[in-house]
């Protein structure tokens, strides 16, 4: 499964069961209210366990956590993949 597929998954199913999860916007996660506060903690909780990465407080930024695709990109850097 592509990263950026597991995280629709895990974003809709964790984060908004009950809407339809092609409803939600995951270019804008935090602009459109997708994700809050307390769901960017979890889901870097997530990102660290699931991928086996460190995400420093100085990290959580919109231009690595703003949409989903930016989110992947992130993790591949982190993993040193290309």
């Amino acid at each position: 499964m592509k990263i950026e597929e597991e995280l629709r998954n895990f974003i809709s199913k964790t984060f908004h069961p009950r809407e339809d999860p092609n409803k939600l916007n995951y270019d804008d996660l935090l602009d459109t209210g997708t994700l809050d506060s307390l769901a960017i903690l979890q889901l870097i909780a997530h990102l660290e366990k699931t991928y086996g990465i460190h995400v420093g407080n100085d990290e959580i930024i919109a231009e690595n956590i703003g949409s989903v695709t930016r989110i992947a990109e992130f993790v591949k850097r982190k993993q040193g993949v290309r």
